[in-house]
């Protein structure tokens, strides 16, 4: 099969990734598509020019699929080049088993517009019976080249904060407290307080969501490299337990394994209700609402031109 058109790689890109166990590697996306394709060695070597000059036009265009149905919400990046398909990408396969290039080019309700992505094309600038022009392909490399550059920042972040965790004797505090603060930004919580220590009884936060304090939800704040496991969801929901407490969030800066997500989905709809937020979900929070980090401003310079 000669090589797609863009987006058409969409499909088989999601479909490979509902048949992954575990969250895989970007290289081996590349060749399971290139299989499911019947993509020849030839056209995996059909190189490209511009911004991406002597880049693997084939592995450009399955990067671009990866980077359309993160922005989707469809797939997760959990670490640096390595992805997992999402429940809502689940969802949408399940509603759509024919899921065609199409489907995605139309308006749905997956397609939202993050406000820390950029997006300089919209679908309708391609033309879907033509190869993308010069200047579209230009066009779509300038974004990828920001979008990678994003996602940098936020790989940087997280082994920052994972530095901290393995170096810094008050680590679980100063993680607690940018979480803290993170959460009562992005929530609206009315008030919360850190509990951390050895009493915490498997919860590190507490969190008001009225005035009065009757609704409260418990955090367990894990600033760690290791994966969360099904054991750290059990320890969280016997700390809400102890506390009294049916609603909890756990926040890492790593990821949590299939187990620990079978886990929440068991726990929740019972009498008690878990929200996960994995590291890369915790530093786009981080760099969106601005907490606990410091932006550095670089100057721009520009040419003065003589008018006389």
């Amino acid at each position: 099969m000669a090589l797609l058109k863009y987006r058409d790689y969409d499909p088989y890109v999601l479909k490979f990734l509902n048949e992954q166990i575990e969250p895989i590697h970007k290289k081996h996306i590349w060749e399971g598509v290139a299989k499911l394709t019947n993509t020849s060695q030839e056209d995996l070597r059909t190189i490209k020019t511009g911004i991406r000059n002597g880049y693997s036009m084939f592995y450009d265009r399955i990067d671009w699929s990866l980077t359309y149905l993160k922005q989707a919400e469809l797939i997760e990046n959990v670490d640096r080049a390595i992805y997992q398909i999402t429940d809502s990408g689940k969802l949408f396969l399940a509603k759509n088993p024919e899921f065609t290039f199409k489907i995605m080019k139309e308006k749905t309700p997956f397609l939202t517009n993050r406000k820390n992505k950029i997006t300089l094309l919209n679908d309708d600038d391609i033309n879907q019976n033509d190869e993308a022009s010069e200047e579209q392909e230009t066009a779509f490399d300038f974004v990828k080249a920001l979008n990678d550059h994003s996602e940098t920042i936020q790989f940087s972040l997280l082994d920052k904060l994972k530095e901290i965790g393995e170096s810094n004797v008050d680590k679980g505090n100063q993680f607690e407290k940018i979480c803290l603060e993170l959460l009562l930004k992005v929530m609206n919580f009315n008030d919360g307080t850190i509990i951390g220590g050895s009493g915490d009884k498997g919860v590190d936060l507490i969190l008001y969501v009225d005035i009065v304090k009757l609704t409260s939800v418990g955090v367990q704040c894990k600033c760690t490299k290791n994966t969360i496991s099904a054991k750290d969801i059990n320890h969280l929901r016997g700390g809400l337990e102890e506390h009294g407490l049916d609603k909890g969030i756990f926040i890492t800066t790593s990821t949590f394994s299939k187990d620990a997500v079978e886990r929440v989905k068991s726990i929740n709809g019972t009498n008690t209700n878990i929200v996960l937020i994995n590291g890369v979900k915790l530093a786009e929070l981080m760099m969106e609402f601005e907490v606990g980090i410091t932006k550095t401003i670089h100057y721009s310079y520009s040419i003065t031109l003589d008018e006389k």
